[in-house]
């Protein structure tokens, strides 16, 4: 378990004001997704929920058709968790992106 801790620290870190944290055009979004899916899968909800909001800080600074898909992968794989109040959080943070997006 300590090592996902360390993965949650080294890569869903917070993109710095300004930046997208990886300067490689969403590539580190991509991976924060991969990590917040595998959260969930693993039981991890809150978790997932801190890294599906370091997903969207980047996703909100990139347009990728990748981003797209783990994007809506990321609103209904949590729909069965919504009575968490992270996820209801989440779903908030999800619709403003949405609407910036749109």
């Amino acid at each position: 378990m300590v090592l996902l801790d360390v993965a949650v620290l080294s890569i869903a870190t917070p993109p710095p004001p300004g930046g997208t944290g990886s300067g490689s055009g969403g590539a580190g979004g991509v991976a924060i997704a991969l990590l917040a899916q595998r959260q969930l899968q693993l039981g991890h909800v809150d978790a997932a929920c801190q890294s599906w909001g370091c997903f969207l800080a980047e996703y909100e600074q990139v347009s990728s058709a990748r981003g797209d898909d783990h994007f809506h992968a990321m609103r209904k794989s949590m729909r069965p968790h919504q009575k968490a109040h992270a996820v209801r959080e989440l779903a908030e943070h999800a619709r403003e992106v949405a609407m910036l997006k749109a």
